[in-house]
C-alpha cells in the first residue's frame, strides 16, 4: 500500500468533520436559542438513500480498507 493511498480520503473526512463542527455544532452550542438546520442537512434526515450515504461515510469512511494478512500453513 503506497502512503500516500489514504491522504485523500482521510483529507475529506476530516474536512467533513470540519464543516459539521463549524457550521452545525458551533452554532448549536453558542446559542441557547432554536437553531434551523440547513436545507440540505434537512433533506439529508428525511431521506433513506441519502441517510444510508451519511450513515456510510461516518461509519466506514470515503474510502474502506481491508486488511490484508499472508495466508499461513500451520500444517495442522
Amino acid at each position: 500500500m503506497s502512503p500516500g493511498r489514504r491522504a485523500l480520503p482521510t483529507l475529506l473526512t476530516q474536512g467533513f468533520q470540519l464543516i459539521i463542527q463549524k457550521r452545525l455544532i458551533a452554532r448549536v452550542l453558542a446559542t441557547t436559542e432554536r437553531v434551523e438546520l440547513p436545507k440540505p442537512l434537512c433533506l439529508m434526515l428525511q431521506s433513506k438513500f441519502l441517510s444510508r450515504i451519511r450513515g456510510r461515510v461516518v461509519g466506514i469512511g470515503f474510502r474502506p480498507e481491508h486488511v490484508k494478512t499472508p495466508i499461513s500453513n500451520t500444517g495442522g
